[in-house]
């Protein structure tokens, strides 16, 4: 499917704080919906306190939790909001049977019908990683700092993310019917249309020729919508913050006091960086989204869309995007004490 700091862990629909589906009532003068469950993604509306929305899925992490939710009065919006901002409205509860599966084997065929292994190619450049330590080392290391970042990011890692996430927020309710939903003739063409290699001068010609006769409005809008259900509507931008955030706390770890980066100066990285970058990096995403279904008529994409903003597979692609994100935060970690070390550069003193 498509997929595009501290890892966000999505709760199954049967959490205990809240559950998907209910209805709430903000409880907050004024409560801000952002595109993403993160305090440092843009802020879509405001809400205002007694509005009603619903709770579509709920995400936690050391900062709190997260609620997606979704209004439909005065006006249709969603997005996600502080959970703690809301009141839960009571609804009885209902027993319904569901097949059991086996967690592992269900969460191993899921990650193969979804070829994850094959995403990790688009979280996987050296150089975001190795931007940070460019300035202090000198250009005849660059290519030993390349060397180094690149045997840092393996697959394994990344999958392994992936894995723990599901396994921790496996929804024995939802996990049957995704499975039939991933294993449907329209998901693996889909699969392995994603999973394609990119031919670098099939992709230039296709922009040249997209710059002098734009898609449709009509087939711009499916594919953001095919965006907007794959777990996050701007997944470049999250990397890069990701990566930035992750790599300043790793940094900071090893640094003395003087030469810590201060959240303030974190914060304002992230803002300028959001500003500066972020359009150019979804418009580069969305592009890229325009060649790789280039060949697909706006017929098949429209179903494809509704089956992936089907909840089964809407809760899938959360998760396992949290999931990436979370792997990007572990090779990070990983790799900024190991560059230090290598290259003896002492931020203690």
């Amino acid at each position: 499917m498509i997929r595009r700091g501290l890892v966000f862990a999505v709760l199954a629909i049967t959490g205990d704080a809240f559950c998907a589906s209910p209805q709430a009532v903000v409880n907050a003068d004024s409560l801000p919906v952002y595109a993403n469950a993160s305090a440092d993604s843009r802020i879509l509306i405001s809400l205002s306190r007694g509005e009603v929305v619903s709770i579509e899925l709920v995400v936690s992490g050391p900062d709190g939790q997260w609620c997606q939710i979704r209004r439909t009065n005065p006006a249709p919006a969603s997005g996600y909001v502080d959970c703690g901002e809301l009141k839960q409205v009571a609804e009885p509860k209902t027993t319904r049977r569901v097949e059991q599966l086996n967690p592992d084997a269900a969460i191993g065929e899921a990650i193969q019908l979804a070829a994850i292994h094959e995403q990790f190619a688009h979280v996987s450049d050296p150089n975001l990683y190795a931007a940070s330590f460019r300035k202090q080392l000198s250009p005849g290391q660059s290519a030993e700092l390349t060397a180094i970042v690149t045997r840092f990011l393996r697959p394994e890692t990344f999958e392994r993310a992936v894995r723990a996430t599901l396994q921790k927020n496996y929804s024995a309710e939802l996990f049957p019917q995704l499975l039939e939903q991933l294993r449907s003739q329209l998901a693996r063409r889909m699969s392995q249309i994603e999973t394609g290699q990119v031919n670098p001068q099939s992709l230039a010609v296709f922009l040249t020729e997209m710059s002098k006769t734009p898609p449709n409005t009509a087939r711009l809008e499916l594919i953001r919508r095919l965006a907007r259900a794959s777990g996050s509507d701007s997944p470049q931008t999250d990397v890069v913050l990701t990566v930035v955030r992750t790599m300043a706390e790793a940094l900071n770890s090893s640094a003395a006091p003087k030469k810590a980066v201060t959240e303030q100066q974190l914060a304002q990285t992230i803002e300028e960086i959001k500003t500066r970058y972020g359009p150019e990096l979804e418009r580069s995403a969305l592009a890229h989204l325009l060649y790789i279904y280039r060949s697909v008529p706006d017929e098949e994409l429209n179903r494809y869309a509704g089956l992936l903003e089907s909840p089964p597979m809407h809760w899938f692609n959360t998760v396992v995007y949290q999931g990436m994100l979370y792997g990007i935060q572990l090779m990070t970690t990983q790799l900024v004490p190991a560059v230090l070390q290598h290259f003896h550069i002492d931020l203690s003193r």
